[in-house]
């Protein structure tokens, strides 16, 4: 019988405080920052100081914002180093998160002796995660709040024939206190083989009449096995 390892994901938590236009234009000249960036980078998630994030970087992520009333700082990004597709240099994965309401997550692939933008969204970012050896596959959590609720989303992102695309999605936390009772969170949670074609789903339904404590709790675990021709993770049912 087949062994399955699961690798858990890890999740950077950015602090949620309550409460874009979506072209890019790149500098011409910014592979000198390739070097910057390989050499910088370790494993997992990191977030760097304004010395260490290349000033295209900064400057692609401040125009997703109206920058009349919006201002990022360089320490604000938090990006990494994937390989979803097979090539002499790495993608670039980074995101800012403002607030409950705005931020962008974008992926950047090195053509033509530059970093161009290849996927994005617009939402704020909590976390995101790579997984597998050689072509890897690359998970972020994203999502929108406000007073009382919260809806984030689990986003797999891998590289198939028509580019870079979300292979597949889950609720990651969704809630709501104090609507109408009773109150309601579930909690979701992903893991994935070694070889990335696997993937567990893990949810977790609380229903709440008092908020201290659920009243009932419900588990359940889906299992998806990623599908070459449609190229994307499909739920095995059994």
């Amino acid at each position: 019988m087949r062994k399955i390892v699961l690798l858990a994901i890890i999740i950077v938590i950015l602090p949620l405080t309550g409460c874009g236009n979506d072209t890019t234009k790149l500098p011409e000249d910014n592979n000198k920052d390739v070097q910057i960036l390989n050499s910088s980078m370790n494993s997992g998630v990191k977030q760097f100081t304004n010395e260490i994030v290349p000033d295209w970087l900064y400057q692609s992520l401040q125009q997703k914002f109206n920058s009349a009333t919006t201002s990022i700082k360089q320490e604000d990004i938090t990006f990494i180093l994937v390989n979803l597709k097979e090539s002499d240099k790495s993608q670039v994965a980074a995101f800012v998160s403002i607030d409950r309401v705005n931020g962008y997550f974008i992926l950047y692939e090195f053509r033509q002796g530059k970093y161009v933008e290849v996927y994005s969204k617009s939402e704020p970012v909590y976390g995101m995660q790579v997984y597998g050896g050689g072509k890897q596959l690359l998970a972020f959590i994203s999502g929108h709040g406000g007073t009382g609720v919260q809806e984030n989303s689990f986003h797999v992102i891998g590289y198939t024939s028509k580019g870079y695309s979300e292979i597949w999605s889950g609720i990651a936390e969704k809630f709501m206190f104090g609507g109408q009772v009773p109150d309601y969170r579930t909690i979701g949670s992903i893991n994935l083989t070694m070889d990335n074609q696997t993937l567990v789903y893990s949810i977790t339904e609380e229903l709440y009449n008092k908020i201290d404590k659920p009243d009932k709790v419900e588990q359940t675990v889906e299992i998806y096995q990623y599908d070459t021709e449609q190229e994307k993770f499909v739920r095995i049912v059994k």
